[in-house]
């Protein structure tokens, strides 16, 4: 929009407890960004794009913009989850919160448009529809909503990494037909300083007072907020001069919100492709469009956390991609390895239904408990080559608590592929009914948990070999390796005293510890 403006109201919203001002006009963080990631199918309709931060979310809609919040633990304790017991799982919820910010009487068809896009970009494999899978979709620095109301934009971006918005009005523009109307919130004032500030049930979130100058000679404009009911809109005390373009700024609080696009993310794997190029593997913990806007409960087991995977150049100042992949309950990343064609193989686990397979998948349906799930990406992982679930009715892929003892031996295994691109994985199982090959050393089940080595074709629509290790108490599968001359070497840990061995081996026999070592090669 070419013309005189008036930018009115922006944002910067973090937590009443951690205020600190800070009114440097112009700055900008190279540190962090508030990031606008465009919806090309992946979230729901309506939704125009997404920005996360840490255990929040924001969602830039046609009539508005919503907002969930969750308690300030919260992935810190999802992360935990795994390690409680079964009875604390049960009992465990986690509290959040949702409101929105309604565009009263704009334009429902004014564009949204994407500024500044940013190198990388975004792909989406969540749930089992691929309808809903999004590749290459570009992630902005900022977003603009193009006369909104008549000659009024409104723009999101980010300022010393906290998310903000400007109001920018042409000259002759209307500034009382900028309204906002708030739902969901449990209260919403106009504090003593002039801020406005809106309760939550997981916390306080404040919007400094707006700052007002005329451009040519940096002349201050009064403005504050007016508040009536649950609408908010502008004042200003002296009036306006429409004939002259006016900026309007906030004071800046806390960088509380502050983070890349994606919530908080836990490391679980990495690995390289031949030019150097690196992989991080993450448990990410993500925030859906609510249903409804108010306080709300909701359970690591709701589709919080999901696999998510970037990929950076080899001094690792650049992001290329950020891929994420989920279904409807909790997925973990264990391993992962570039094939000889620089496509990224994923071993993984999941506890429910929803995660995304591809056409022809060995196994297209949870089975129960915990799932392994071996995933296949495109080099430019805008695409699913083969995904699969992996598993029997009870736990698979997970480590029994009798097999762990430092934090994460829970989610360890790992991937590897042979010369022609076959993918192998040794993990663990505690099924009876989980799927082995004919022929193969160990078909059967043999203790409480064993260790499994399977082998599939590289679009996961077949198994090469599948079979059991271990005996009669827990093992589990840790590692494995080709020798270059027909072998597989498996290794891990047991707990098992008649574990089976091969004669003329260098210990033959179970030491009596807590756990033994044991290292295998399958021809």
């Amino acid at each position: 929009m070419n013309r005189p403006l008036l930018a009115l109201a922006a944002l910067a919203i973090t937590s009443a407890a951690t205020a600190a001002h800070d009114h440097a006009h112009n700055a900008t963080s190279t540190d962090a960004k508030v990031l606008y990631v465009a919806n090309h199918g992946q979230w729901a309709n309506g939704v125009r794009y997404k920005a996360a931060f840490p255990t929040s979310a924001m969602y830039l809609q046609q009539d508005g913009v919503t907002w969930v919040r969750m308690q300030d633990d919260a992935a810190d304790r999802v992360h935990e989850y795994i390690q409680w017991s079964a009875e604390q799982q049960a009992a465990f919820t986690l509290r959040g919160h949702a409101w929105k910010m309604r565009f009263v009487d704009a334009d429902p068809n004014a564009i949204a448009k994407g500024e500044e896009r940013r190198s990388e970009y975004h792909n989406y494999f969540i749930g089992n529809d691929p309808s809903k899978w999004a590749g290459n979709v570009p992630v902005f620095e900022g977003v603009q909503y193009e006369a909104l109301w008549p000659g009024i934009d409104l723009r999101w971006y980010s300022a010393e990494a906290n998310v903000k918005y400007d109001l920018q009005l042409a000259a002759g523009a209307d500034a009382s037909r900028i309204v906002f109307r708030y739902e969901g919130l449990d209260r919403i004032e106009v504090d003593a300083k002039g801020n406005l500030v809106f309760g939550t049930s997981v916390g306080e979130v404040t919007e400094m007072k707006p700052v007002a100058w005329y451009v040519d000679g940096h002349q201050p404009l009064a403005c504050e907020f007016e508040l009536k009911g649950d609408r908010v809109s502008f004042r200003f005390p002296n009036g306006i001069d429409a004939s002259r373009a006016v900026v309007i700024d906030p004071l800046l609080m806390g960088a509380s919100y502050s983070g890349q696009t994606g919530a908080s993310n836990y490391g679980h794997c990495a690995t390289y492709d031949p030019a150097g190029n690196m992989y991080g593997g993450a448990q990410n913990f993500g925030l859906g469009l609510p249903v409804s806007v108010g306080a709300f409960q909701t359970t690591p087991g709701a589709g919080l956390t999901d696999i998510v995977v970037n990929k950076f150049t080899p001094d690792a100042t650049t992001l290329l991609f950020a891929t994420y992949i989920g279904g409807a309950n909790d997925e973990k990343p264990h391993s992962m390895i570039v094939n000889s064609n620089n496509e990224l193989c994923i071993l993984g686990s999941t506890t429910g239904t929803g995660f995304p397979v591809s056409a022809g998948a060995y196994d297209a349906s949870h089975n129960g408990g915990s799932d392994i799930v071996i995933v296949h990406l495109n080099a430019g992982a805008t695409a699913l080559v083969g995904s699969t679930y992996l598993g029997g009715s009870g736990e698979d892929g997970r480590q029994s608590f009798n097999m762990t003892i430092n934090y994460g031996d829970t989610y360890r295994g790992e991937i590897m592929v042979d010369a022609s691109d076959n993918i192998y994985i040794a993990s663990s199982s505690q099924s009876a009914n989980f799927p082995t090959t004919p022929g193969v050393y160990q078909p059967a089940l043999a203790g409480l948990q064993d260790a499994v080595v399977v082998g599939l074709a590289p679009n996961c629509g077949s198994l090469l070999m599948s079979t059991f290790l271990g005996g009669t108490q827990y093992d589990n599968g840790l590692g494995l390796r080709f020798d270059g001359v027909g072998g597989l070497y498996v290794c891990g840990g047991t707990t098992s005293s008649d574990f089976p061995m091969a004669g003329g081996g260098w210990q033959n026999t179970y030491q009596g510890g807590d756990k033994d070592a044991y290292i295998v090669r399958f021809t």
